[in-house]
């Protein structure tokens, strides 16, 4: 790993994310034991061209409808993290077009995967209260 990913992936570990070294590319995980929750909101991958690349998954959603990767659809999870570009803030416009970008190293890339994961954090925080304060009934 690269000096740049190694920044990403330490900024990850330090909000005390999983980690799940798969298909050539490392996930980063959110995890709860009061939902079944498909956390994953980050992927580091290094593109065939030699780029390191960083996808991303911003918004909780419940599962309603099947999602396109086969292999989620077999699991039983009710929430999962999709997309969600229009919930990215503006001050972090030049993230709101993709689900990934080319690891420059910048700062402004850092930031960006900082809010990325207290938000995810956050709306997983809220799902869970829900599911305690009854709003929400526990799916196992």
């Amino acid at each position: 790993m690269n000096l740049k990913l190694k920044k990403i992936r330490d900024l990850l570990m330090s909000f005390g994310l999983s980690e799940v070294k798969d298909y050539g590319y490392d996930s980063y995980f959110v995890l709860s034991n009061k939902v079944q929750l498909f956390g994953e909101i980050i992927r580091l991958c290094n593109t065939p061209d030699g780029d390191d690349k960083v996808v991303f998954f911003a918004q909780l959603v419940h599962r309603k409808s099947p999602v396109s990767n086969d292999n989620i659809l077999h699991m039983p999870y009710t929430h999962l993290f999709t997309y969600g570009l229009e919930m990215i803030p503006d001050k972090f416009e030049q993230f709101k077009y993709s689900n990934y970008f080319i690891v420059e190293g910048t700062q402004k890339e850092l930031d960006f995967i900082k809010w990325l994961v207290q938000n995810a954090i956050r709306q997983k925080k809220e799902l869970e209260l829900k599911i305690e304060l009854g709003e929400i009934e526990k799916d196992f």
